[in-house]
Protein backbone atom coordinates (compact mmCIF):
# COMPACT_ATOMS: atom_id res chain seq x y z
CA UNK A 1 0.00 0.00 0.00
CA UNK A 2 0.97 3.94 -0.55
CA UNK A 3 2.49 5.89 2.57
CA UNK A 4 -0.68 7.22 3.24
CA UNK A 5 -2.55 3.94 3.75
CA UNK A 6 0.57 3.56 6.22
CA UNK A 7 0.53 6.41 7.96
CA UNK A 8 -3.30 6.17 8.07
CA UNK A 9 -2.80 2.31 9.94
CA UNK A 10 0.09 3.76 12.15
CA UNK A 11 -1.65 6.85 13.44
CA UNK A 12 -4.96 5.26 14.35
CA UNK A 13 -2.93 2.41 16.82
CA UNK A 14 -1.05 5.04 18.25
CA UNK A 15 -4.11 6.57 18.60
CA UNK A 16 -5.43 3.94 20.51
CA UNK A 17 -2.60 3.40 22.64
CA UNK A 18 -2.79 6.96 23.66
CA UNK A 19 -6.53 6.16 24.39
CA UNK A 20 -5.89 3.30 26.85
CA UNK A 21 -3.18 5.38 28.70
CA UNK A 22 -5.67 8.19 28.97
CA UNK A 23 -8.11 6.02 30.39
CA UNK A 24 -5.36 4.30 33.15
CA UNK A 25 -4.05 7.78 34.39
CA UNK A 26 -6.68 9.64 34.59
CA UNK A 27 -10.19 9.34 36.79
CA UNK A 28 -12.91 7.62 36.23
CA UNK A 29 -16.64 9.75 35.72
CA UNK A 30 -19.06 8.47 32.99
CA UNK A 31 -19.28 11.39 30.75
CA UNK A 32 -15.19 10.97 30.13
CA UNK A 33 -15.56 7.44 29.65
CA UNK A 34 -18.45 7.73 27.06
CA UNK A 35 -16.49 10.56 25.22
CA UNK A 36 -13.30 8.10 25.35
CA UNK A 37 -15.42 5.48 23.80
CA UNK A 38 -16.54 7.37 21.54
CA UNK A 39 -13.07 8.61 19.98
CA UNK A 40 -12.16 4.88 20.47
CA UNK A 41 -14.84 3.19 18.27
CA UNK A 42 -14.74 6.07 15.56
CA UNK A 43 -10.84 5.08 15.20
CA UNK A 44 -11.48 1.31 15.39
CA UNK A 45 -13.80 1.89 12.32
CA UNK A 46 -11.43 4.29 10.48
CA UNK A 47 -8.32 1.82 11.04
CA UNK A 48 -10.96 -0.93 9.88
CA UNK A 49 -12.04 1.35 6.78
CA UNK A 50 -8.07 0.98 5.23
CA UNK A 51 -7.49 -2.56 6.75
CA UNK A 52 -10.66 -4.52 5.54
CA UNK A 53 -9.97 -3.35 1.98
CA UNK A 54 -6.17 -4.89 1.59
CA UNK A 55 -7.59 -7.76 3.81
CA UNK A 56 -10.04 -8.22 0.33
CA UNK A 57 -6.75 -7.90 -1.63
CA UNK A 58 -4.91 -9.86 0.13
CA UNK A 59 -7.66 -13.07 0.15
CA UNK A 60 -8.81 -12.28 -3.66
CA UNK A 61 -5.06 -12.95 -3.98
CA UNK A 62 -4.52 -16.04 -2.46
CA UNK A 63 -7.31 -17.83 -4.51
CA UNK A 64 -5.93 -17.14 -7.57
CA UNK A 65 -3.35 -19.82 -7.89
CA UNK A 66 -6.45 -22.45 -6.71
CA UNK A 67 -8.42 -20.86 -9.85
CA UNK A 68 -5.61 -21.18 -12.44
CA UNK A 69 -4.62 -24.62 -11.40
CA UNK A 70 -7.96 -25.58 -11.66
CA UNK A 71 -8.92 -23.49 -14.91
CA UNK A 72 -8.01 -26.49 -17.29
CA UNK A 73 -4.94 -24.96 -18.46
CA UNK A 74 -2.97 -28.60 -19.36
CA UNK A 75 -5.91 -29.65 -21.41
CA UNK A 76 -5.45 -26.67 -24.36
CA UNK A 77 -2.34 -25.02 -26.43
CA UNK A 78 1.07 -26.13 -27.11
CA UNK A 79 3.98 -26.83 -24.64
CA UNK A 80 4.79 -22.81 -25.08
CA UNK A 81 1.54 -22.36 -23.38
CA UNK A 82 1.79 -24.76 -20.40
CA UNK A 83 5.73 -23.55 -19.75
CA UNK A 84 4.45 -20.50 -19.41
CA UNK A 85 1.80 -21.43 -16.91
CA UNK A 86 3.16 -23.67 -15.17
CA UNK A 87 5.82 -20.19 -14.49
CA UNK A 88 2.87 -18.75 -13.69
CA UNK A 89 1.35 -21.15 -11.46
CA UNK A 90 4.37 -20.92 -9.52
CA UNK A 91 4.69 -17.49 -8.77
CA UNK A 92 1.25 -17.07 -7.80
CA UNK A 93 2.14 -19.63 -5.29
CA UNK A 94 4.08 -17.00 -3.22
CA UNK A 95 1.52 -15.27 -1.01
CA UNK A 96 0.50 -11.54 -1.14
CA UNK A 97 0.70 -9.12 2.22
CA UNK A 98 -0.10 -5.51 2.30
CA UNK A 99 2.12 -3.97 4.88
CA UNK A 100 2.32 -0.74 6.58
CA UNK A 101 6.05 0.05 6.23
CA UNK A 102 6.25 -3.73 5.83
CA UNK A 103 5.79 -3.95 10.07
CA UNK A 104 1.89 -4.19 10.31
CA UNK A 105 0.28 -6.57 8.03
CA UNK A 106 -3.16 -4.94 6.93
CA UNK A 107 -5.49 -7.81 7.34
CA UNK A 108 -8.84 -9.11 8.49
CA UNK A 109 -7.07 -10.76 11.00
CA UNK A 110 -4.91 -8.08 12.33
CA UNK A 111 -7.97 -5.52 12.66
CA UNK A 112 -10.06 -8.39 14.86
CA UNK A 113 -6.99 -8.64 16.89
CA UNK A 114 -6.55 -4.68 17.40
CA UNK A 115 -10.30 -4.10 18.11
CA UNK A 116 -9.99 -7.38 20.68
CA UNK A 117 -6.96 -6.17 22.50
CA UNK A 118 -8.91 -2.71 23.13
CA UNK A 119 -11.52 -4.46 24.24
CA UNK A 120 -9.84 -6.75 26.53
CA UNK A 121 -7.55 -3.76 27.96
CA UNK A 122 -10.95 -1.66 28.53
CA UNK A 123 -12.61 -4.03 30.21
CA UNK A 124 -9.66 -4.71 32.64
CA UNK A 125 -9.60 -0.80 32.98
CA UNK A 126 -13.28 -0.73 33.99
CA UNK A 127 -13.20 -3.86 36.35
CA UNK A 128 -10.16 -2.40 38.42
Amino acid sequence: MGPLYSIQVYEGVTLLVMCLIKLVVTERNYVFLLANLAFMVSIIILTGAYMIPAGDITHEASEVSTSMFHSGWELHGGADLRTLAVVALQVSQVPVYMTAYGVIVLSHRNLVSVSFGLNTSLSEKLRG
